[in-house]
């Protein structure tokens, strides 16, 4: 048996564990990374790298007034009423500290994006200011760990979210000079650029990061109750690793758990954008030890998987479907359900059940667009000069379209043309699609709601089936404090224990979520679990 000994050990080279091992390190500790893949970076490097932080000094410089306590306030109204204000309050004073940490110690440079609050226009929302990404990195410099480093996913990981919205607001495009410059020197952006700055940071401290590393069990003192370390295989090799100070759990969801999914989010049909290694960890190696856990909400997106198709690690490839202009989504009953433009809205709606019948009466959805949607936007990632797959149904009338998918015709047809009215009057009096400025933020600023509608009247029509998709954070989670001490049932905390982003429950924002908001909680969570390890406390703004 390999045995190694050290104060922290960071499970999971995600956002969390990575900022936890860092931090720990630089406060005068030993840490190590542990991670059960071959690559690093986790859920956060596939992401858009989006970090939520009200009350930020960058949006304080250009003229922004805010507040973390007015962010406490966005958020415990968004959460009707089941966010715990304290922890939720903590939180967002932590990550004040925990950005600015990370620009100060790491190559990590913040900006602002130009992005409305999910539901800006309520008490306490902003319209600007609360988002910020970190600006382009290079993997070059990373040495082995450049390969086995995550990329994007969900956005081109070249281009920055800026980049990106200017792009489709303005038709901006980046200097094609430009982009090839970053792809010779793989330069990377969103959460892939947040994991290069992390692991390059590492790297100059010589912190290990120890992959392949599949953790079996934690291990705890008979007398103290304290978590001291964990056993683990790799490559085949049983090891144990001793950590003095504590255990910290950045392990992410539960995604690629097809049980778990069924039993904890009750979806007997799902996909997801996270990597294969996203299977539960934390809730089974805490719940042994008596973990306590929570639900919250789970937004997710739609999408579809092509038979055959697999990502770099081999697990099924899920393509997100997004809504344009001449295309709505439909359950099997022929009718729309929720604003298109809006994921969250559309999340609730897939998760109602009918009392009546016990089913779920939107689940599945579908996509039913025009020629037109086909020819300005890729769907599912095909353009329109690619071939579509086979589960996409094409037909020169909403008739045979319905018939095609299953989907009771003469309502389909009748929603169809309903929805048609709509776009003439410039208004969607049913779900109100395009009135927030979070649905209309791809367009620029004098856009109006009916910008995001479209009529869906010009033949061929397309339509396929859609699945509910992932993004790597379950609705089930540990416990967990102020600083991320994992708690028993008793609400006491185990000593030694820790978790981070998406192992921990959302308990700060309850039944509501917000774009930027995991990524904040990974950061967050691993900056004070490790300043808690090494008796430093946080901020008491």
């Amino acid at each position: 048996m390999t045995d190694l000994e050290t104060d922290v050990v960071a499970l999971g080279a995600g956002l969390g564990g990575l900022v936890c091992a860092l931090v720990a390190h630089d406060a005068g500790l030993n840490a190590i990374v542990v991670e059960k893949s071959q690559r690093v970076g986790g859920v956060t490097a596939l992401s858009g790298g989006h970090v939520w932080v009200p009350g930020n000094r960058i949006a304080q410089e250009a003229g922004i007034e805010d507040s973390w306590r007015a962010g406490a306030d966005y958020i415990e109204r968004i959460g009707a009423g089941t966010a715990d204000r304290s922890l939720l309050e903590a939180l967002l004073v932590n990550a004040l500290d925990a950005y600015v940490y990370l620009e100060e110690r790491t190559a990590l440079r913040w900006k602002l994006i130009s992005l409305a609050d999910y539901y800006a226009e309520t008490e306490a929302g902003a319209p600007i200011g609360r988002y910020l990404e970190v600006g382009p990195l290079s993997a070059a410099g990373l040495g082995e760990w450049q390969a086995c480093s995550r990329r994007g996913a969900l956005f081109p990981d070249r281009m920055m979210f800026e980049e990106m919205l200017r792009m489709r607001r303005y038709g901006e495009m980046v200097d094609p000079e430009v982009m090839v410059a970053r792809e010779a020197s793989d330069i990377r952006c969103g959460g892939a650029a947040i994991a290069v700055g992390l692991i390059a940071a590492l790297m100059e401290r010589g912190v290990p990061i120890l992959t392949g590393v599949y953790a079996t069990e934690l291990t705890r003192d008979r007398v103290t109750g304290r978590i001291t370390g964990l056993r683990a295989v790799r490559d085949g090799r049983a090891m144990a690793i001793t950590a003095r100070r504590g255990v910290m759990l950045a392990t992410g969801g539960y995604d690629r758990n097809a049980d778990l999914v069924r039993r904890q989010d009750r979806l007997a049909r799902y996909g997801s954008a996270a990597h294969a290694a996203v299977t539960g960890d934390a809730l089974s190696l805490a719940g042994v030890h008596g973990a306590r856990t929570a639900h919250s909400a789970k937004p997710f997106l739609l999408g579809i998987c092509v038979p055959g198709e697999v990502d770099d690690e081999c697990a099924p490839r899920w393509r997100v479907v997004s809504p344009h202009p001449h295309s709505i989504f439909v359950n099997s009953a022929g009718r729309r359900f929720a604003d298109e433009a809006h994921y969250v809205s559309v999340s609730h709606a897939l998760q109602v059940v009918d009392g009546r019948t016990q089913e779920r009466p939107n689940l599945p959805a579908f996509l039913i667009c025009d020629r037109r949607y086909r020819e300005q936007y890729d769907l599912a990632g095909f353009a329109a000069a690619d071939d579509l797959p086979d589960q996409v149904v094409q037909a020169g009338s909403l008739d045979e379209l319905g018939s095609a998918l299953g989907i009771a015709s003469s309502t389909l047809t009748a929603t169809v043309e309903e929805f048609n009215q709509f776009v003439r009057g410039g208004r969607d009096p049913h779900f109100h699609r395009g009135e927030s400025l979070y649905d209309r933020r791809m367009l620029p600023p004098d856009a109006g709601p009916a910008d995001t509608f479209g009529s869906i009247a010009e033949p061929p029509f397309f339509g396929v089936r859609l699945d509910p998709v992932g993004m790597g954070f379950g609705s089930t989670g540990l416990v967990g404090d102020a600083v991320g001490r994992v708690s028993d049932w008793n609400d006491e905390p185990i000593e030694g224990l820790y978790a981070a982003g998406n192992a921990l429950a959302m308990r700060e924002i309850g039944s509501g979520y917000q774009s930027g908001f995991a990524n904040m909680r990974g950061m967050t969570y691993g900056y004070a679990a490790a300043r808690d390890m090494a008796g430093l406390g946080v901020s008491a703004r």
